[in-house]
């Protein structure tokens, strides 16, 4: 039986809603990164986490099992920080560091509260509302511009590696010169890049939006249109990471589906197969180009100036050293790629081990719980840290938190217990 959240509007689903706004345009909205107006954004949104998190315990309360386990992560994760904060942040960016990495213990707080279920997640169900309302106004202005003749209204300047000129639709929907991607000889596409920097930030978001209502769909109740709408906004990302989720989640529903064992081997080698054959056409296909040998760059980057300093890093967002391990080839991109081998080169093991605990963690008892839909959340949430970089999101903080609050309470999101068997 699905959980409803009450029509009528209350001061904690209100700020709920808010903070789940904040939260997707933190992904490097255009907002966020505009350069000419400071819309404090990473402030306010660590404001309502913290405000949101607050009033949850204060109104809820918290048991005594779940306030030492707070306290023990808390602790270790500050100690950890400080540590990292002594050795490898400098002075000028301590401020900005600090205001992006102080806010785990308030988004573990918000779980680790007493109470319900549905208030806890409803969270991710204002995440995926959110992102529905964005991709469905987007693509339709996506549609419009590329193929109707619609022109834009305004021009509107964000910061991405430099100042990006560029296009506004009524500041609804955003296009950027730099986003344009070669389907197949001849034929050149305007991705759509919603309202923010570029096509990886929109995907991630759509993404993330995804795996919470696959996670979710047993406890929230999603209207149909908005899965329709994330998927359209999707397929004109023209995301290779975003196919690969999409055809997964599918998959799985899929499997989860069949009743019987034997169904499940052949679909799940079927999906492999065609998997297989799609990755191996695109990576031929993407393996000349630009774009791939940037990316292809930066896992050979990373784990050069991770091993000149395996426990500490290189320090916080070094960039200048960071580059010097970069290939001289790739003078015209000088940016980063993926969090996983960002965070190895500026934080080492010191830092990495804070990103990868609570997917280990949440592995290990989806497993041991044959909960397929944590599981699953956590194998595409580590696919994403290897193909885009959002290190310093606080969608980060907020999944870490729900982990552990996972993996310390006897919480079980699948009930069919037939995934494993």
């Amino acid at each position: 039986m699905k959980m409803k959240i009450q029509p009528r509007l209350n001061i904690m689903s209100l700020i709920s809603s808010i903070t789940a706004l904040l939260l997707v345009l933190n992904c490097q909205s255009v907002f966020q990164n505009a350069r000419d107006t400071n819309y404090h954004i990473y402030e306010l949104c660590f404001l309502f986490i913290m405000g949101e998190s607050v009033l949850l315990v204060s109104k809820s309360g918290i048991s005594r099992k779940n306030k030492k386990n707070w306290e023990l992560y808390s602790f270790i994760y500050l100690f950890i920080i400080f540590i990292y904060t002594l050795f490898s942040v400098q002075f000028g960016d301590l401020l900005r560091f600090l205001s992006r990495f102080l806010v785990f213990p308030f988004a573990l707080l918000h779980f680790m509260s007493s109470s319900s279920d549905g208030n806890k997640y409803k969270l991710f169900k204002y995440f995926v509302d959110w992102t529905a309302i964005i991709s469905l106004i987007t693509s339709l202005f996506w549609f419009l511009s590329s193929f109707m003749g619609l022109g834009p209204t305004s021009e509107f300047v964000w910061k991405w590696s430099g100042d990006v000129y560029g296009l506004s639709y009524y500041n609804l929907y955003f296009s950027s010169p730099y986003q344009y991607i070669d389907l197949i000889p001849g034929l050149v596409m305007r991705r759509n890049i919603g309202i923010f920097t570029e096509g990886p930030m929109f995907m991630l978001v759509l993404s993330f939006a995804l795996l919470f209502y696959y996670m979710f769909n047993n406890i929230f109740e999603i209207q149909i249109w908005k899965i329709i709408s994330i998927l359209v906004a999707m397929v004109t990302t023209f995301s290779v990471t975003g196919y690969i989720i999409v055809i997964t989640i599918i998959a799985l529903k899929i499997i989860s589906n069949s009743k019987r064992f034997k169904n499940k081997i052949i679909i799940s080698f079927a999906v492999l197969s065609v998997g297989l054959i799609a990755a191996v056409g695109v990576i031929e296909m993407k393996s000349s180009s630009a774009s791939y040998l940037v990316r292809m760059d930066d896992f050979s980057t990373g784990m050069r100036a991770f091993l000149s300093n395996p426990i500490l890093g290189i320090g916080y967002e070094n960039t200048s050293t960071l580059r010097s391990f970069m290939s001289s080839s790739r003078s015209f991109n000088m940016g980063f790629s993926n969090t996983l081998f960002a965070i190895l080169a500026y934080g080492g093991i010191i830092l990495t081990v804070i990103y990868l605990f609570p997917i280990c963690v949440g592995l290990k008892k989806s497993y041991t719980r044959n909960d397929k839909m944590v599981f699953l959340f956590c194998v595409l949430y580590l696919l994403l840290y290897c193909t885009v970089i959002y290190y310093t999101f606080f969608i980060n903080f907020i999944l870490w938190g729900f982990l552990l609050f996972y993996s310390t309470n006897r919480v079980q999101l699948d009930k069919s217990n037939n995934f494993f068997k």
